[in-house]
């Protein structure tokens, strides 16, 4: 058709191939360059081998076309070397064990395997395509191979073994892991060894064939988070489903312990000292896992004494001279609690026998640091006086997350519109460390309501002062969205008042 044989139409194609070739390996990244730079040696090569048959004699080179047909078949297997080479380097030591643009094999080894390779394609060409005798070649390099392997035997084992570890990926850098009874944090993971930051400040430097042989365990591996145990006994006569509840509420009011997988509370076996019980909670980072324990150990503790659940001792070590009792604990300082409470707004005007039965009828209560003493949303409950320690009042934001808005600190009350009136509590309230509270519920408020009515006063007063105070608050509760809505503040103090009696039953 067009007057040419069916090779000078395959020269030609092959001769675009090779242009094509070249274009791409211009334009491709670095990364492959070597590839398509190999690639399209290889084809041009080749083709030019086929194209020196076609050739008139009169325009050949001095050199014999076999000779050269030898040369150019060496020279496109060398660019095919060089291809697979750049494919190796592009898909295996800096893909697979690739991080970041840097490969975590060592330089040395990767210019070995290509010189390796490079030294193969030589053996090849000197064989099958220049004829001669490789035989002595390959047995000098055998026996070569054979006293480094032997005299770098440990050194080889390392390295394969780093290549190993690299290939299966157990770990990544920052992982924590526990390998070998050492437990830190992985800072570096080369050809001969993995370095750990150990958790007591310490650096520890692992062999690979020691790591890659002993039992790892990756805490971060397959998601970050970590399921720790905590077990504790409590006196046989604590009702079981009252245990749970109890470790249960105080585990889910933890902004640390996960809420999906949920806290579990399991009932494990009877001892000498009472019931075993092993309370399970999911965390996030692993390598804050001796703080998590910390603070759900402190509040387990916390919510054992508030619900009056003890836990159990030896009874033999309660067991003292005969005629000795138990030890009596100190009674709760009325007198001190009576002195913060006259120096609040809400209760200053009250006669000195009042304050003090108010006082008495007030119970401590402690919370460890973390812990939730009040959620938002939640209806009537509890109003709090600060008597050591600090809580920090929040709001949920959009994301679900929490943010504060102010701190309070001792003499201070918090939750005491929500217990006078019943309304929802319109934030929550976590403590900042360690706090005692004193608790003041609907029945030891009841009596100053009845006989007081100049105390529902000063109550309805001190709302009004926050609703005029707080105004980022006023889309935070429905009290606060009723007295936006009440314009005079002898009214909206007469509704507070009439809200605090409805929810006592004085309507």
């Amino acid at each position: 058709m067009n007057g040419l044989g069916p090779l000078d139409n395959a020269l030609l194609l092959g001769g675009g191939a090779t242009l094509l070739l070249c274009l791409v390996a211009l334009r491709v990244a670095p990364g492959a360059r070597r590839l398509w730079l190999g690639l399209a040696a290889a084809v041009l090569l080749w083709f030019a081998r086929v194209a020196l048959q076609r050739l008139p004699p009169e325009v050949l080179p001095a050199m014999p076309p076999a000779a050269l047909a030898q040369v150019l078949t060496a020279l496109s297997a060398f660019a095919a070397a060089f291809a697979v080479d750049g494919a190796i380097r592009r898909w295996l030591w800096y893909g697979r064990l690739g991080e970041s643009g840097r490969s975590r094999v060592p330089d040395i080894v990767i210019g070995l395997a290509s010189l390796c390779g490079y030294g193969l394609t030589a053996l090849a060409v000197a064989s099958l395509v220049l004829g001669l005798d490789v035989t002595a070649v390959a047995a000098t390099s055998g026996v070569v191979a054979i006293v480094l392997g032997v005299s770098a035997q440990q050194t080889l084992g390392q390295v394969f073994a780093g290549l190993a570890l690299s290939l299966s990926r157990p770990f990544r850098i920052g992982d924590s892991l526990q390998v070998d009874g050492i437990w830190g944090r992985v800072m570096q993971a080369d050809w001969r060894a993995v370095t750990l930051r150990t958790y007591e400040g310490t650096q520890v430097t692992l062999p690979n064939t020691l790591v890659a042989a002993a039992r790892l365990t990756n805490l971060q591996a397959p998601a970050d988070m970590l399921r720790h145990a905590i077990p504790f006994v409590v006196e046989i006569d604590a009702p079981p489903g009252q245990v749970q509840a109890v470790a249960l509420a105080a585990m889910a009011g933890m902004e640390s312990v996960l809420s999906a997988p949920a806290p579990l509370v399991l009932f494990k076996n009877f001892e000498e000292r009472g019931v075993l019980y092993e309370a399970l909670f999911w965390h996030r980072d692993p390598n804050l896992y001796i703080l998590r324990r910390d603070e759900v150990g402190q509040a387990l503790w916390y919510a054992f004494q508030r619900a009056g659940i003890p836990v159990a001792v030896h009874r033999r070590l309660l067991a003292g001279p005969e005629g000795s009792g138990a030890v009596a604990l100190a009674p709760p300082p009325h007198g001190e609690l009576a002195a913060l409470l006259r120096a609040t707004r809400l209760w200053g005007d009250l006669p000195d026998a009042e304050l003090a039965a108010l006082a008495e009828r007030a119970r401590r209560v402690s919370y460890a640091a973390g812990e939730r003493i009040m959620r938002e949303g939640e209806h009537g409950g509890a109003m709090f006086l600060l008597l050591e320690g600090a809580v920090s009042v929040r709001l949920t934001d959009p994301a679900g997350g929490e943010r504060e808005i102010y701190t309070q600190q001792r003499g201070e009350i918090c939750g005491h519109m929500s217990a006078l009136t019943g309304a929802p509590r319109f934030a929550t309230v976590r403590a900042s460390g360690p706090v005692t509270l004193a608790a003041l519920d609907k029945a030891s408020l009841a009596p100053l309501v009845d006989a007081h009515p100049e105390v529902v006063e000063a109550v309805a007063q001190e709302i009004l002062r926050i609703h005029q105070a707080e105004r980022d608050l006023h889309n935070m509760s429905p009290m606060f969205d009723a007295l936006e809505s009440e314009r005079d503040p002898l009214r909206a103090v007469r509704w507070v008042v009439d809200r605090i009696y409805g929810y006592f039953g004085r309507g």
